[in-house]
């Protein structure tokens, strides 16, 4: 039980500065640095599992194999077996050589049965999708305000005399982009895009980043011991987290303050442009206590450890108290003496200080 005289002179007897905001932002670059290292290690272990998945393989082929189908991507020993664009492939070679090039490519795409109609009298007729990209009411001249082609005694668009080839190749560029928006035209491409998708965003990045947080902000806290919960960036900073009634929090405390961190602000941030993470470093800053989101949640606070022990309990604090005055008396005669003994950075002259008040 607890004893009521502590009970009574908490504020008195246990007394932190909150951590200065530098601290905290050196602190959280170690974290971010730590989480990035694990996050990455957790990546490539966890690709290695996924992609022994027959699904992700057949998706992975799949996907592969239409996009190079299409000619609008080289995969090749010269790209390391790796899909390329066309104008990436092709940023070496003049404008001209660019322009007829990614144009070849877009003749043959758009006569490529496997993507578009190759019957003239249908809405989808390749080479007439084509075409509307040049010249009509739906041209990438409509989006750019270059008149890039015109139509001739036939009614067919031709390349504007007038342009160079460095202002064509704005068109090829954006003709190219939308070349590849419709090779989902492709029978089984959606599915297999959107199954690599689900691997990646929702099940490869999400696990490592989980799998990280829990050994440096979780599993290390724990090993540590629980006074203060200190990762690797608060120990290295004299960092340590404290409950409400000034001691260090208890573990049901802890571990909802880090679900908090976790789901709350990172995880959440993956699908909402990061806004938690803005909304808690935002609140670190302005607010005169510097409680994050998290600890605004969780009820705990970030604070100084650097001069002064995070206590377990009152009763802990007050033993260490007694032993301390124990000892001094054992070996010093008088206060002077004791005064000169003592480092003023000891914890005995801490837990002095607080047995005398």
């Amino acid at each position: 039980m607890e004893n009521p005289s502590i009970s009574q002179n908490k504020k008195e007897e246990v007394e932190y500065l909150k951590a200065p905001f530098g601290k905290r932002l050196v602190m959280i670059v170690l974290e971010v640095f730590f989480l990035l290292f694990g996050t990455l290690g957790f990546l490539f272990v966890s690709r290695l599992i996924v992609e022994a998945s027959p699904a992700y393989n057949d998706a992975f082929d799949t996907y592969i194999r239409i996009s190079k189908e299409s000619g609008l991507y080289v995969c090749d020993d010269s790209t390391d077996n790796n899909l390329v664009t066309l104008p990436e492939y092709y940023a070496d070679k003049t404008f001209e050589e660019q322009n007829l090039l990614i144009d070849d490519a877009l003749v043959n795409f758009y006569s490529n049965p496997n993507y578009f109609s190759q019957d003239s009298t249908n809405e989808g007729y390749g080479p007439d999708v084509y075409s509307a990209d040049k010249y009509g009411s739906f041209s990438i001249e409509k989006e750019s305000g270059i008149k890039f082609f015109l139509l001739d005694s036939d009614d067919k668009p031709v390349r504007n005399p007038s342009l160079t080839e460095e202002q064509m190749n704005k068109f090829y560029l954006s003709a190219y982009d939308r070349g590849v928006n419709r090779i989902e035209n492709a029978p089984g491409y959606i599915e297999a895009r959107n199954l690599l998708t689900i691997y990646i965003n929702l099940i490869l990045i999400p696990v490592s980043i989980t799998l990280s947080f829990l050994v440096f902000e979780f599993v290390i806290p724990l090993i540590s011991g629980r006074r203060g919960w200190q990762n690797i960036g608060m120990r290295i900073m004299n960092i340590s987290l404290l409950s409400p009634n000034a001691l260090s929090p208890k573990f049901t405390v802890f571990l909802r303050r880090q679900l908090f961190q976790l789901f709350l602000e990172i995880l959440l941030s993956l699908v909402s442009f990061g806004i938690p993470l803005i909304i808690s470093f935002s609140m670190m800053a302005v607010r005169k206590d510097g409680l994050c989101l998290h600890d605004y949640l969780a009820l705990t606070y970030m604070v100084d450890s650097s001069e002064k022990s995070v206590y377990v309990s009152y009763e802990e604090m007050n033993r260490l108290a007694a032993k301390a005055s124990q000892t001094e008396s054992e070996h010093f005669l008088d206060a002077g003496n004791r005064k000169a003994a003592l480092n003023e950075n000891s914890i005995w002259n801490d837990l002095r200080e607080k047995s005398d008040k």
